[in-house]
């Protein structure tokens, strides 16, 4: 299998004129982007966001398994119902329950820093 991978990139590489040299800098580049995007995540980790204050895309970043739709849901939610008191209210809002709650908690809060 490896044989047949490694034949592939020599087919792919002769065909586009793609030296060693070349795909060495892609991968830099990958692995630089990679490096840059796991920082990020470690940096981000560590500031928890307030689910009252927040937008969309925000709580969608925030919170493990919601994507946009869902962050919209729970900013409609608390438009309509005040803001949360308790991290767990969030499983108020249709399709979001305790185990996604649990999973994103430790990114979460309900108080400004200040508080």
């Amino acid at each position: 299998m490896l044989f047949l991978r490694n034949r592939a990139m020599e087919v792919i590489q002769r065909k586009h004129s793609i030296t060693n040299k070349e795909t060495l800098m892609v991968n830099a580049r990958h692995l630089l982007a990679c490096a840059i995007l796991l920082i990020a995540g470690v940096v981000y980790a560590g500031e928890p966001i307030n689910i009252n204050t927040a937008d969309a895309e925000a709580l969608a970043s925030a919170i493990s398994g919601v994507g946009i739709k869902k962050a919209r849901d729970i900013v409609s939610y608390r438009q309509k119902n005040g803001p949360f008191e308790t991290l767990d209210e969030l499983t108020q809002v249709s399709g979001i329950g305790m185990q996604t709650v649990d999973r994103s908690r430790a990114n979460l809060t309900v108080k400004n820093s200040g508080d």
